[in-house]
């Protein structure tokens, strides 16, 4: 996350809400390989971060 905040530029950091929205974008290519690694994972444990992919018309 820090890498990705750090490349941005100064005026796209100054909305949250255009920050999150971003990010989400940059993270989507990479929901099916996060998902298999979970399924994958032979540990009793697993730490994840996931949500469903939901698009709004008007953000976008």
């Amino acid at each position: 996350m820090n890498e990705f905040y750090d490349s941005l530029l100064e005026q796209e950091r100054e909305s949250v809400r255009d920050v999150a929205l971003k990010y989400g974008r940059t993270l989507n290519p990479h929901y099916e390989r996060l998902l298999s690694a979970k399924a994958a994972s032979t540990s009793p444990y697993y730490v994840g971060l996931s949500s469903e992919v939901v698009l709004f018309p008007n953000l976008v």
